[in-house]
C-alpha cells in the first residue's frame, strides 16, 4: 500500500476508472461543494501535502500552468522516490492541475515571507526542492572537529565492547 492509501493492485483499474470511484476509506468523504481537482488533491495528495504548511503544495506548484502541471502529474503516474504514483484518468488529472493553478491565486504568504531567516542570514533554495529552504550560515566549529570527536566516539565504544566482553 502506498503511502496515500492506494494499494499497489488498485492501480491500473483507478487509472481505467478514477480514484474518485474509490471509496473514502477514513480520509472522510468529499463535499459535494469541492470542485473535482480538490476531491482528486483529497484523495491522494492531502495525505502527505498540505497548502500551506508542511510540505505546502502552493510553493512546489508556483509558476506553472495547467499545461505543464498536467504533464508533470502525467509523469508522476510512475511514481518517484518518496511518493506514490499519482492514478486517475486523464480527465482526473487535467482537474488535478486546474486545481492547482486556482490555488496560486488565492496564495498566502508563506512562513518565511512573514517570518523571514533570521537577522543576518538568508535562505540559500536548492534545486532539488525549491521549497524547502535552507540555512547557509556555517557550523560553529571546524569540520576536523567532529571528525576527531566521532574518531574518539568509536575507540570509547571498542573500549567497552572489549571490557564487557572479556577480551574475547
Amino acid at each position: 500500500m502506498y503511502s496515500n492509501g492506494v494499494r499497489v493492485d488498485e492501480v491500473d483499474r483507478l487509472n481505467r476508472e478514477g480514484i474518485l470511484t474509490r471509496p473514502a476509506g477514513g480520509r472522510g468523504p468529499c463535499r459535494q461543494t469541492d470542485v473535482p481537482g480538490q476531491q482528486v488533491f483529497r484523495a491522494q495528495c492531502q495525505m502527505c501535502h498540505s497548502l500551506d504548511g508542511y510540505l505546502a503544495i502552493r510553493p512546489l506548484v508556483a509558476g506553472q500552468d495547467a499545461e505543464g502541471l498536467t504533464a508533470f502529474l502525467e509523469a508522476l503516474r510512475a511514481g518517484r522516490p518518496g511518493m506514490p504514483p499519482v492514478v486517475g484518468t486523464e480527465e482526473e488529472i487535467k482537474a488535478l492541475a486546474e486545481y492547482l493553478v486556482s490555488l496560486l491565486g488565492a496564495t498566502r504568504k508563506s512562513r518565511s515571507d512573514r517570518f523571514g531567516p533570521p537577522k543576518g542570514r538568508s535562505w540559500e533554495v536548492r534545486n532539488e526542492s525549491p521549497a524547502i529552504p535552507r540555512w547557509t550560515h556555517t557550523l560553529p566549529a571546524p569540520a576536523w572537529l567532529f571528525q576527531a570527536l566521532l574518531l574518539v566516539t568509536f575507540f570509547i565504544h571498542i573500549l567497552f565492547l572489549n571490557a564487557t566482553l572479556g577480551g574475547r
